[in-house]
């Protein structure tokens, strides 16, 4: 309970301060006249008498300058402008470090594998310690082989490179050319691994 009163008094207390505030007395400038006329009534009590009296009289300056009141502005509110968003820096980036490849470098042919159709035999391109290449050394090319072999075989080649090992999918419609060329990379790459 004495949190609410105390929080009421503290509102109270800041109403009555800015209603009760008083503004700040203007300042006077100098003007370019000998004179100020001061023929406007001013009412001046006469220690709580309630008599009021006129005064109409002039008050000289020195020199040419008569002092006049300034008018109040109304204060300038000052906003801080609103600060723009910063893009955020630009990372620079860190080389990246291929890891070694698991591969020696060179040429490594594999193991000539039969199938119903024929022999396949491919060769492992190594560079880098990388799978770049698959060369053809054996295929059946003759009647049905040829159409199957002209479909698969580039197939399987780039399944393998992607792959960098001879872990791929079997191609559909070469069910005895796959496994024989998935046979005969594995073991090329066999005799290049590090």
């Amino acid at each position: 309970m004495k949190k609410y009163y105390l929080s009421l008094f503290l509102v109270l207390s800041f109403w009555a301060f800015a209603v009760f505030q008083k503004p700040a007395v203007p300042e006077l400038l100098i003007a370019q006249n000998s004179t100020l006329p001061t023929n406007t009534p001013n009412a001046v009590s006469n220690a709580g008498s309630g008599i009021e009296q006129n005064i109409n009289t002039q008050v000289p300056l020195s020199e040419n300058k008569v002092a006049t009141p300034v008018k109040m502005k109304p204060p300038v509110v000052v906003t801080k402008p609103t600060p723009k968003s910063t893009p955020a820096p630009i990372p620079t980036p860190t080389p990246v470090i291929l890891p070694k490849g698991q591969y020696k470098d060179g040429t490594y042919d594999g193991n000539a594998v039969e199938n119903n159709y024929g022999t396949i035999q491919v060769a492992a391109v190594i560079s880098n310690g990388k799978l770049v290449d698959v060369k053809f050394l054996q295929y059946p090319n003759h009647g049905n082989s040829m159409q199957v072999n002209s479909y698969a075989l580039p197939i399987l080649k780039s399944e393998a490179i992607a792959a960098q090992s001879a872990n791929i999918d079997a191609v559909s419609g070469a069910s005895e050319t796959s496994p024989a060329f998935i046979e005969s990379l594995g073991s090329a790459l066999a005799m290049a691994k590090n």
